[in-house]
């Protein structure tokens, strides 16, 4: 059985410990419909039967048919050595021909990697892939790795009031593959924090409130601020104890540089300003 959770803040605090906000899983499935009319490659509102007069509504999602994965986290095993330049990460493609590839570099100290950065998540996968280094220039201490994914579910925006146990319903994006007639679309709800002015203070530095404290040796781990698994979703806006202002996970505000930076910030910049640039020749 799955355990599921949903909670609201306004203007609270995570003050040390170890995680910040923490959204886990879904529920176990709560309805399944049957889709009745074929979706193509990239749409975003379906027709299903079988909800009865269940109305679907934010706060849940699906998915259609099969449970597919994108690449969450990658973690070093061992950071190798005699590394003069970043290795090569290579990760198995997904078996899907709609699906992308995930994508990672690495960073390096002292002939040993000790950074992965996710260049791209990937999509379509059913299991989890595999992941390798290239060799070191010197020795044959290759640096090994671990991928984890997470499923891909799709979150309900909107639907519409069911009619002989029929609804139209909308998720928050294109799915990447055709959806025919016939197609099984498992509802669940999602365990999800909406945090708005949250204030992460050290979280990281442990529990120990003698430890934790910044003048007593406690660091702050910024990537525990927030953790979302299997499904889990947290929305949030937050500021941390340096002051730097965030969007969810997209946009970033350094207080002390001045600087906003992020994947979401970074993409809606490229957006725009390529067409301008590509005008100018």
């Amino acid at each position: 059985m799955w355990f599921w959770g949903a909670c609201d803040l306004t203007n609270s605090n995570s003050s040390f410990g170890n995680y910040g906000l923490v959204a886990d899983g879904v529920s176990d499935i709560v309805l399944t419909g049957i889709v009745t009319t074929t979706a193509d490659e990239g749409s975003s509102t379906f027709i299903i039967s079988g909800v009865g007069t269940s109305r679907l509504y934010d706060g849940q999602v699906v998915y259609f048919d099969q449970l597919y994965y994108e690449v969450d986290t990658i973690e070093i095993e061992n950071g190798g050595s005699g590394y003069a330049s970043p290795p090569t990460v290579t990760i198995s493609a997904p078996g899907e021909s709609w699906g992308i590839p995930a994508e990672a570099t690495t960073e390096i100290t002292n002939g040993s990697v000790t950074a992965i950065n996710i260049v791209s998540t990937g999509r379509g996968f059913s299991s989890q892939p595999t992941i390798s280094v290239s060799n070191p220039e010197s020795g044959s201490d290759v640096a090994t790795l671990s991928v984890n994914v997470k499923p891909k579910y799709y979150s309900i925006l909107s639907c519409t009031q069911p009619s002989a146990g029929i609804c139209t319903f909308t998720v928050n994006e294109g799915v990447p593959y055709s959806v025919g007639v016939g197609t099984t679309v498992p509802i669940f709800k999602q365990s999800r924090i909406l945090a708005s002015s949250h204030s992460f203070e050290y979280i990281g530095s442990g529990t120990t409130i003698e430890t934790a404290l910044p003048q007593t040796g406690g660091v702050p781990i910024q990537e525990n601020e927030v953790i979302m698994k299997n499904g889990g979703l947290v929305i949030y806006t937050s500021t941390d104890q340096a002051g730097n202002f965030k969007i969810g996970d997209g946009v970033t505000i350094d207080q002390n540089t001045g600087t906003i930076f992020g994947n979401f910030y970074q993409k809606s910049i490229l957006a725009n300003v390529t067409p301008y640039i590509l005008a100018l020749g």
